[in-house]
């Protein structure tokens, strides 16, 4: 089993949360101890880590690990805040849901934009192509 664990309390722009990175390491702990997962299979960004570009680098490195075969268990798991927005192509009624990473801001001077579930798709699909289709994700949204 090979995992991607993601724990976010603290944000640059964003209301604090308490329970986010504690879940986080949970899982993480559960999967060494109770799974016996070697934690060099498991990739773990916690709060000033968990930065837009190091969550998308991290689902890219999922894809390209030399280490996990076809048919491989991958587990993606993500605690944090989360929200919906208005789809980009005007739908009416269309929403995109989204993660907020840690460097999350939408003041022009330092934009860094949400993760919509349409990127992670696209990442997760890329993974199940090289990979297999064995992936478990795990979301948990505290606030929207």
């Amino acid at each position: 089993m090979f995992a991607l664990i993601i724990g976010i309390n603290y944000y640059d722009n964003v209301r604090a949360l308490r329970g986010a990175v504690p879940d986080a390491l949970s899982v993480k702990r559960y999967l060494e101890d109770s799974l016996k997962v070697p934690s060099g299979q498991i990739h773990t960004l916690l709060d000033e880590s968990a930065s837009r570009a190091a969550i998308i680098k991290a689902f890219l490195s999922l894809r390209d690990d030399g280490r996990i075969e076809e048919g491989d268990p991958i587990l993606i798991y993500y605690a944090g805040h989360g929200s919906q927005i208005v789809s980009p192509e005007g739908e009416v009624g269309s929403k995109l849901q989204v993660l907020l990473p840690q460097d999350y801001c939408v003041r022009h001077e330092k934009y860094v934009p949400e993760i919509t579930d349409r990127t992670i798709g696209a990442l997760i699909a890329q993974i199940a192509e090289k990979k297999g289709d064995n992936i478990v994700r795990l979301i948990f949204e505290f606030s929207k």
